[in-house]
């Protein structure tokens, strides 16, 4: 008998981080629409800082739910509202420049999360520094957010 030749090695493929996040609207729709996402977006927010706080007591933040939450808040900001007011349009901008803040603030955790996602970064250790900034920039974020939801509503 003819012996059999041993397998050849394949390369394992590449894992490429999956980030499931609903992709942007391309329009705002109705006025309630539109205030039911900004609502949604402010909750968000407030769960990069409920995140913060859970990974401080553990030690542990899962950069998965992390990046997912930061896609999912951007989507919010690339509604099409241009059917609406020029009123309605200037308290989304208003928004937009809330959400922009808490983005500016949780950059560096973002950055890092999408590197070891992506098996460019080892450990998934992130300086209290940068907790700290999220936090900080969250709280700064929430009167836009809320001033902007408000305005909304008193448009109904």
């Amino acid at each position: 008998p003819t012996p059999t030749p041993e397998p050849t090695a394949t390369p394992a493929p590449t894992v490429i981080p999956v980030v499931n996040a609903a992709p942007p609207q391309p329009a705002a729709g109705s006025l309630d629409s539109l205030i039911e996402t900004l609502r949604n977006g402010r909750v968000w927010v407030e769960s990069l800082r409920n995140t913060i706080n859970g990974a401080m007591g553990t030690g542990y933040l899962d950069c998965n739910a992390w990046v997912n939450m930061i896609v999912t808040i951007n989507a919010t900001t690339q509604l099409d509202v241009s059917g609406h007011s020029q009123r309605v349009q200037d308290v989304y901008h208003h928004y937009k420049q809330g959400i922009a803040i808490a983005m500016d603030g949780a950059a560096p955790m973002t950055e890092h999360c999408v590197k070891f996602l992506a098996g460019e970064e080892t450990k998934d250790v992130i300086s209290f520094q940068s907790w700290g900034t999220v936090m900080l920039k969250v709280k700064e974020a929430i009167p836009y957010l809320d001033g902007a939801i408000t305005a909304l509503e008193q448009e109904q």
